[in-house]
């Protein structure tokens, strides 16, 4: 979480680009909400104390090791091969973690609980699972209706 004291946007977007250790260049979207409703921040005047502020990144790196989706090893040494179809690794088990609270993919399943409507100390056992062909395939197909979507983004609106 960023605590930020900018008094503008421009300083509020430095303080984001620096915490984040975003290029310099990068292009993000801020919003905030009110009234429940999701709305985009032009100017500082439109917050109130203590809000909640979402910054997206439209554009992404596929290949980056912060994506959502990304489970590709990189610590081959936690990672076991099975049936020469998927690796595996270990994140709980007894109800306790078994790497360390810094691993990224545990902090993934900690997020996604509440989301599954869970509790991460109920889980007794968690992998973390990698298949090499089907992450091809994802990435392929990921990118294929990112690119349509851009192409025809009437079709992909939602009401």
């Amino acid at each position: 979480m960023l605590k930020t004291f900018a008094t503008t946007i421009a300083e509020l977007e430095r303080d984001i680009l620096l915490k984040f250790k975003l290029a310099k260049n990068t292009e993000f979207e801020l919003k905030f909400m009110k009234n429940g409703k999701s709305i985009v921040l032009y100017d500082m005047e439109d917050l109130e104390d203590e809000v909640t502020i979402k910054a997206s990144i439209p554009t992404f790196d596929p290949n980056a090791n912060n994506c959502w989706w990304n489970t590709k090893p990189n610590q081959t040494k936690q990672w076991e091969q099975k049936d020469a179809k998927y690796f595996r690794c270990l994140l709980r088990d007894k109800k306790e973690n078994v790497v360390d609270d810094g691993n990224e993919d545990l902090k993934k399943l900690e997020h996604l609980m509440p989301f599954f409507g869970g509790d991460i100390n109920q889980v007794n056992k968690a992998y973390v699972l990698f298949n090499e062909t089907l992450f091809d395939s994802f990435q392929y197909h990921r990118s294929f209706l990112l690119n349509e979507q851009r192409a025809y983004p009437r079709i992909f609106k939602k009401k």
